[in-house]
C-alpha cells in the first residue's frame, strides 16, 4: 500500500528500488502532522498513466472498476473519486483470476517446480465446505509454505507472465519501503525494541531464502535465473507482502500469512485510521463483496483505508512510516 508522503529513491540493486525514510524531530516519520480530514482538492494530482497496463489487465480478467482513478500528486500515488460516490457504493470488485495468492502461484510453472524440487504436493481435501490449498511435505524435506511459493513467484515471474505479468510489474515498481531497505544509518535511528524485532524478522526471511536458493536455480535455471533469484528480490517480496496484502475474506478469517493476498488497485490507497472512507469486503463479483465507500465521497476526494489501529512501531515495521500524534501510539 502507499504511504502518506513522498519517498525519495535511494538506489537500485537487482532491480529493487530502495526508499529513504524522512526524519523529523529525532524520529523517522512520513508525516510531520496529522493527515487532514479533507483530502487534496480536485486537480491537485494528475492521472497516473503508468497504471494503464494494470487497469487494462484488470478489465480483461473480469474485474469491475467504477468511479475511481489513480493519481500522482506531491504526496505520491493515491486513489481518488472520479465522480461523486454515494455512501455504500462499491467501486471495485475482483474475481479470483485477479488475486495473487499462494494458491494461485502453486498452480503456476514456478509453483510446480517448487513442488517437484521439494517433493511437495497440494492437499485438495475439503474442509468445512471450502477447498483449502495447503502444502504438505515429506518427512525430512525442508518445510516450504504457500507464502514461500508466493515469494518465489514474485522473485522469478517474468513481466510478461501470461496470468499475472502486469500485476507483477506493478508490484515490483513499488519498490521497498520498510526498514528492510533503509540504510544502516536510518535503521540505527529506530527504537531499540523495533530494531531488535527487525533483526529477528530479517534473519527469518533470509534464512528461508537460503532454504530455496541456490537449489532452485541449480535445478531450474530457466525458471529461476541467478540474475533475478537474489536475496534482495526475496526481501522485496516480503516487503511487498507485509505492506500491501489484504485479507481475502475479511470478517471470516484470522489475519495470518495464509489468509492474505495481493489485491490490485486497492494497494494504491493511503492510510488514515480516523478519516478512512473505504471498507474492504473481500474478493469476488457478488453484491456483498468488493471495496465500497462508507460515506458520500466528493469528486476528486481521496479514498482512504485504515491499515488498522497500529502504533508507530507496527507502522514502521510493516509500512515504513510513522505518524506524529498517532492516536494509537502508547502514551
Amino acid at each position: 500500500m502507499e504511504s502518506a508522503d513522498t519517498v525519495t529513491p535511494m538506489s537500485a540493486e537487482d532491480g529493487v528500488v530502495h526508499h529513504r525514510p524522512r526524519k523529523l524531530g529525532g524520529r523517522l516519520v512520513k508525516s510531520a502532522r496529522k493527515r487532514p480530514k479533507v483530502s487534496e482538492p480536485e486537480g491537485s494530482g494528475t492521472p497516473d498513466d503508468t497504471m494503464k497496463p494494470l487497469l487494462e489487465w484488470l478489465e480483461g480478467r473480469g474485474a469491475r472498476v467504477d468511479g475511481v482513478v489513480v493519481q500522482r500528486s506531491k504526496a505520491g500515488r493515491r486513489l481518488v473519486a472520479s465522480r461523486p460516490l454515494p455512501a455504500g457504493f462499491t467501486f471495485f470488485r475482483a474475481p479470483a483470476e485477479c488475486i495473487l495468492s499462494g494458491a494461485a502461484c502453486l498452480a503456476s510453472p514456478i509453483g510446480e517446480a517448487l513442488c517437484q524440487k521439494f517433493r511437495l504436493h497440494r492437499d485438495d481435501e475439503e474442509s468445512d465446505g471450502e477447498k483449502e490449498d495447503a502444502v504438505a511435505c515429506d518427512e525430512d524435506t525442508p518445510v516450504v509454505t504457500p507464502l514461500d511459493v508466493l515469494y518465489a513467484f514474485l522473485v522469478a515471474a517474468s513481466d510478461d507472465d501470461e496470468h499475472f505479468g502486469p500485476f507483477v510489474t506493478h508490484l515490483r515498481g513499488c519498490g521497498g519501503c520498510t526498514p528492510h531497505f533503509w540504510s544502516p544509518a536510518d535503521r540505527a535511528r529506530l527504537p531499540l525494541d523495533v530494531g531488535q524485532e527487525l533483526q529477528r524478522e530479517e534473519a527469518a526471511v533470509c534464512g528461508q531464502y537460503h532454504v530455496l536458493f541456490p537449489a532452485l536455480t541449480e535445478a531450474f535455471p530457466d525458471l529461476f535465473p541467478a540474475s533475478c533469484s537474489t536475496e534482495s528480490r526475496w526481501k522485496l517480496a516480503h516487503d511487498l507482502f507485509r505492506s500491501r496484502a489484504f485479507l481475502a475474506k475479511p470478517g471470516t478469517q484470522e489475519r495470518n500469512d495464509a489468509s492474505e493476498v495481493f489485491v490490485p488497485l486497492l494497494d494504491c490507497m493511503n492510510h488514515d485510521s480516523e478519516a478512512a472512507n473505504v471498507e474492504w469486503l473481500g474478493t469476488g463479483l457478488g453484491d456483498d463483496v468488493g471495496a465500497r465507500v462508507t460515506r458520500p465521497v466528493l469528486e476528486g476526494e481521496e479514498l482512504l483505508y485504515s491499515y488498522g489501529c497500529k502504533g508507530n512501531s507496527k507502522l514502521s515495521l510493516s509500512y515504513g512510516f510513522a505518524l506524529w500524534e498517532n492516536p494509537h501510539e502508547a502514551r
